[in-house]
Protein backbone atom coordinates (compact mmCIF):
# COMPACT_ATOMS: atom_id res chain seq x y z
CA UNK A 1 0.00 0.00 0.00
CA UNK A 2 1.41 3.14 -1.02
CA UNK A 3 1.35 6.02 1.56
CA UNK A 4 -1.27 9.19 1.05
CA UNK A 5 0.24 12.47 1.19
CA UNK A 6 -1.75 15.49 1.50
CA UNK A 7 -1.58 17.79 -1.55
CA UNK A 8 -0.64 22.03 -0.67
CA UNK A 9 -3.05 23.88 1.89
CA UNK A 10 -4.44 27.13 -0.01
CA UNK A 11 -4.26 30.27 1.68
CA UNK A 12 -7.51 31.32 2.75
CA UNK A 13 -7.36 34.72 4.21
CA UNK A 14 -4.35 37.16 5.26
CA UNK A 15 -5.21 39.47 8.15
CA UNK A 16 -2.98 42.76 10.04
CA UNK A 17 -2.40 43.09 13.33
CA UNK A 18 -3.43 47.07 12.88
CA UNK A 19 -5.23 48.99 10.30
CA UNK A 20 -4.60 52.41 10.80
CA UNK A 21 -1.09 53.37 12.21
CA UNK A 22 0.21 57.33 12.68
CA UNK A 23 4.11 58.07 12.34
CA UNK A 24 5.99 61.19 12.45
CA UNK A 25 7.69 62.20 9.22
CA UNK A 26 11.42 61.78 8.78
CA UNK A 27 12.55 58.34 9.83
CA UNK A 28 10.06 56.82 12.46
CA UNK A 29 9.45 53.25 11.93
CA UNK A 30 6.56 51.09 12.94
CA UNK A 31 5.55 47.59 12.60
CA UNK A 32 2.69 45.77 10.79
CA UNK A 33 2.50 42.27 11.78
CA UNK A 34 0.95 39.82 8.84
CA UNK A 35 -1.12 36.83 9.78
CA UNK A 36 -1.46 33.74 6.87
CA UNK A 37 -4.34 31.71 7.28
CA UNK A 38 -4.95 28.51 7.83
CA UNK A 39 -1.99 28.06 9.90
CA UNK A 40 -0.91 25.17 7.88
CA UNK A 41 -0.74 27.23 4.96
CA UNK A 42 1.89 25.59 2.50
CA UNK A 43 2.77 28.93 1.40
CA UNK A 44 3.16 31.63 4.39
CA UNK A 45 5.25 34.06 2.22
CA UNK A 46 4.04 37.62 2.26
CA UNK A 47 4.50 40.78 0.05
CA UNK A 48 4.38 44.06 1.32
CA UNK A 49 3.98 47.10 -0.39
CA UNK A 50 3.16 50.91 -0.09
CA UNK A 51 0.07 52.68 -1.91
CA UNK A 52 2.35 56.41 -1.42
CA UNK A 53 6.05 55.65 -1.04
CA UNK A 54 7.16 59.27 -1.06
CA UNK A 55 5.11 59.27 2.52
CA UNK A 56 6.12 55.55 3.95
CA UNK A 57 7.99 52.68 2.77
CA UNK A 58 7.70 49.28 3.86
CA UNK A 59 9.99 46.49 4.01
CA UNK A 60 9.13 42.92 5.83
CA UNK A 61 6.56 44.74 8.26
CA UNK A 62 8.40 47.96 8.92
CA UNK A 63 7.29 50.71 7.85
CA UNK A 64 9.59 53.74 7.38
CA UNK A 65 7.65 57.05 7.86
CA UNK A 66 9.18 59.65 4.98
CA UNK A 67 7.47 62.60 4.75
CA UNK A 68 3.81 64.04 5.60
CA UNK A 69 0.81 62.35 4.01
CA UNK A 70 -1.04 59.15 3.76
CA UNK A 71 -0.07 55.75 2.86
CA UNK A 72 -1.96 51.70 2.61
CA UNK A 73 0.05 49.17 3.43
CA UNK A 74 -0.66 46.23 2.12
CA UNK A 75 0.25 42.71 2.59
CA UNK A 76 -0.25 40.66 0.16
CA UNK A 77 -0.31 36.29 -0.08
CA UNK A 78 2.57 35.55 -2.43
CA UNK A 79 0.55 32.23 -2.96
CA UNK A 80 -2.77 33.89 -3.80
CA UNK A 81 -2.69 37.55 -4.79
CA UNK A 82 -6.44 38.26 -4.16
CA UNK A 83 -5.75 37.92 -0.46
CA UNK A 84 -4.73 40.32 0.86
CA UNK A 85 -4.92 42.99 4.36
CA UNK A 86 -4.38 47.01 4.38
CA UNK A 87 -3.11 49.39 7.15
CA UNK A 88 -3.88 53.13 6.54
CA UNK A 89 -0.62 54.92 7.74
CA UNK A 90 -0.92 58.55 8.71
CA UNK A 91 2.65 60.29 8.40
CA UNK A 92 2.20 63.40 10.15
CA UNK A 93 4.27 66.48 9.92
CA UNK A 94 8.05 66.69 12.79
CA UNK A 95 7.21 69.00 15.64
CA UNK A 96 10.49 70.74 15.50
CA UNK A 97 9.94 72.90 19.10
CA UNK A 98 7.02 74.21 21.01
CA UNK A 99 6.82 77.33 22.73
CA UNK A 100 4.91 77.98 25.88
CA UNK A 101 3.81 80.45 28.25
CA UNK A 102 4.37 79.81 32.37
CA UNK A 103 0.54 80.27 33.11
CA UNK A 104 1.70 80.66 37.13
CA UNK A 105 3.02 84.20 35.74
CA UNK A 106 0.80 87.08 36.54
CA UNK A 107 3.99 90.19 36.54
CA UNK A 108 4.67 92.12 33.69
CA UNK A 109 7.44 89.60 32.33
CA UNK A 110 6.70 86.77 29.98
CA UNK A 111 8.79 83.38 30.83
CA UNK A 112 8.73 81.49 28.14
CA UNK A 113 9.87 77.52 27.32
CA UNK A 114 11.28 76.57 24.15
CA UNK A 115 11.67 72.67 23.74
CA UNK A 116 12.65 70.62 20.90
CA UNK A 117 14.96 69.93 18.28
CA UNK A 118 16.41 73.54 16.47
Amino acid sequence: QWPVYPGPVAVSAISVDQTTLTLEADGATGTITATVSPDNASNKKVNWSSSNEAAATVANGVVTAKEAGTATITATSAANSSKKASCVVTVEAEVLGSIARDPGNTGGELDVTIEGRF
